[in-house]
């Protein structure tokens, strides 16, 4: 119990010295306020890394008008809450955009029993994965019809972490190709208007 809690007053202290740091980004002194912004953000010919001699977008396009949605996609440690922090703010302070950042499956699904089996088991052998794609699609099918699609119509930018493909992927990755239950379903969610495969 010592332990803990001193690794929580350990935590807590990073947690405020952060919080204490000044803003990577300030304003320029003279600069002018943007006014009768509509959120419509294009990108054109961007390459970023956050070490120059290792690149991981090159030549980016990007066109994202008001009621567009961005998925990010990629395995765990591929940088992809840090693309996105980063996308986020960027399109709030340069294009004052409304931005709505989601990530999936929600915590309805990642928070069950069978969710934290599946990923926190050693033998997998006991897991019959159609039944956590039955849970987590579930999961999709609702959030995608109840938050992405009404922020999309109020003309929100809809970032998401992980998105359907992940599911896909996975499926696939495990030799289920024939389960039309799963694909029809997954026809039935919004395809993003532009997808970010992050890559370790």
């Amino acid at each position: 119990v010592i332990n803990e809690l001193f690794s929580a007053l350990a935590a807590a202290e990073r947690v405020f010295k952060l919080l204490d740091e000044t803003e990577e980004v300030a304003d320029t002194e003279g600069a002018v306020a943007l006014e009768d912004v509509k959120g419509h953000v294009e990108l054109k010919h961007v390459s970023f890394g956050y070490d120059p001699d290792k690149i991981i977008l090159h030549d980016l396009n990007l066109d994202a008008e008001p009621g567009k949605q961005i998925a990010i996609v990629g395995p765990t440690g591929a940088g992809k809450t840090t693309m996105i922090a980063r996308a986020e703010r960027y399109l709030r302070e340069r294009y004052c955009a409304e931005v709505l950042l989601q990530k999936q499956p929600t915590d309805l699904s990642r928070k069950t029993k069978l969710f934290q089996k599946m990923m926190y088991c050693a033998h997998h052998e006991e897991i019959d994965y159609r039944a956590v794609q039955l849970l987590t699609l579930s999961d999709r099918v609702q959030h995608n019809h109840e938050v992405i699609l009404p922020a999309l119509r109020e003309g929100k930018v809809v970032i998401c972490d992980r998105y359907l493909y992940t599911s896909v992927a996975n499926m696939r990755a495990r030799g289920y190709r024939r389960e039309r239950w799963f694909f029809a379903a997954a026809r039935s969610i919004r395809k993003p208007d532009l997808t970010f495969l992050a890559y370790v």
